[in-house]
């Protein structure tokens, strides 16, 4: 064979390396055109490697792994939303007003005369904090006038119960001031009573018109405490309050049989004055 022939191998060898040459030739070729993103998209960017944002300069947000039991939370566990807790309004007892001694601190002061000029009384009582006794002291009326300077008031027929229930007293009459301790601390307490010897006829006015003084029995309390007062009976004709505030002046509001006084008055000169009819004596 001449020297300047080439062989059947020689021609394959040649052929096989053309082809080698252009397939490598192809790869780089691809490689310089999507071998970068197909490597980004492989192995990600980089620890602590900047990524360019196309539209926001702001760094996109890393969406919450979610748990394969729980859902995801709009709210971090470390961060729970606190609860209110509600306070159910207090309601005032069947046929009472809203008001001090029902649903707010204070004394509903109730009272209803007799043909002998007596008073029942009621006093339901609640208080800002819970105490462990209360005093009771017999009626002060030196602010009432000379009209009644001849009354001498005395409470009897003490029922005394504090949370519903009933509380023991070392004597059922007030003539003069007695402390009274509960078994428990308590702010709400009722005091029911028969009021006496606080009732003066009145000779130079209509016959059988007579004046009575009401107060509340329960002391020990603060002077601002407000007291609400409810008068009922078909022998009442009028209420006074002779409280410096008041100036004696007519206090009545409501219809009869039942008047109440009309505003609030503080524990330190809640004393009203209650004109009615008793009958003539026989």
């Amino acid at each position: 064979m001449l020297s300047g022939t080439w062989s059947r191998a020689d021609i394959f060898r040649r052929a096989l390396g053309a082809v080698c040459t252009l397939v490598l030739l192809s790869l780089a070729i691809g490689y310089s055109q999507y071998g970068p993103g197909l490597s980004a998209i492989m192995t990600g960017p980089a620890p602590n490697a900047t990524v360019a944002a196309t539209e926001s300069t702001e760094p996109a947000p890393t969406p919450p792994t979610p748990s394969s039991s729980e859902a995801p939370s709009a709210t971090p566990a470390s961060s729970p939303t606190p609860s209110v807790t509600r306070t159910a309004p207090v309601k005032p007892p069947k046929g009472l007003p809203a008001g001090p001694g029902t649903t707010e601190p204070g004394i509903l002061l109730m009272a209803a005369p007799d043909a002998d000029g007596r008073f029942t009384m009621t006093e339901l009582v609640r208080l800002a904090e819970p105490v462990t006794a209360v005093q009771l002291r017999p009626l002060n009326i030196q602010a009432a006038g000379p009209g009644l300077r001849g009354a001498k008031p005395i409470a009897t027929d003490i029922e005394l119960t504090a949370d519903e229930q009933p509380v023991r007293l070392s004597r059922n009459r007030v003539s003069r001031p007695q402390s009274v301790t509960f078994d428990a601390p308590t702010a709400v307490f009722e005091v029911r009573y028969m009021l006496r010897r606080v009732t003066v006829r009145t000779p130079n006015s209509s016959p059988g018109r007579a004046l009575g003084a009401i107060g509340p029995l329960v002391a020990g309390v603060p002077g601002d405490l407000p007291v609400d007062v409810v008068v009922m009976g078909r022998s009442v004709r009028n209420l006074g309050c002779p409280s410096s505030e008041m100036v004696r002046r007519p206090c009545a509001s409501g219809q009869l049989p039942r008047l109440t006084v009309n505003r609030s008055l503080p524990h330190r000169t809640a004393l009203v004055i209650v004109q009615l009819d008793l009958p003539r004596p026989q």
